[in-house]
């Protein structure tokens, strides 16, 4: 499966209203099991680690540039995380799942989260009930 960067935050920080739906169902996942990370993924993750709206609404200290490293060295410690590199045709999927009619700056990253997880044959796993609208182009979508 594949998270989006939502629910890798809301994993590592204790404070995040979402933590323990994002523990637990990391901590379910069987001996087998495992959750793909991409380096895109990683750098969404590092970006909302640093965000102050995260600070604030964890009531936690910023997390600087330096520190997210090492939040992000806790997700790629474990055996139940794979890093996946991007197949060479993944640009098509992306580019047809991110296209829209008007404006639409969201799309971009859960297009391409949802390129990924449907090319790895696994489903995305997100907070964002929003990405459900991906299941119609054959994208497992799982909402904690």
């Amino acid at each position: 499966m594949l998270y989006d960067a939502n629910v890798w935050v809301a994993l590592l920080i204790a404070q995040h209203v979402h933590n323990e739906r994002a523990r637990q169902h990391f901590d379910a996942l069987d001996a087998g099991q495992y959750v793909l990370l991409t380096q895109s993924v990683r750098i969404s993750v590092s970006r909302i680690l640093t965000l102050r709206s995260l600070h604030s609404s964890c009531s936690i200290e910023p997390i600087t540039n330096t520190a997210a490293f090492d939040y992000l060295a806790r997700i790629t410690q474990s055996p139940k995380v794979r890093n996946v590199l991007e197949p060479a045709e993944l640009f098509v999927t992306w580019r047809d799942l991110a296209a829209h009619p008007h404006p639409a700056p969201n799309r971009w990253m859960d297009a391409y989260l949802c390129a990924v997880a449907r090319h790895a044959g696994v489903p995305i796993v997100t907070l964002d009930r929003g990405m459900l609208h991906y299941a119609q182009y054959g994208v497992d979508v799982v909402v904690l």
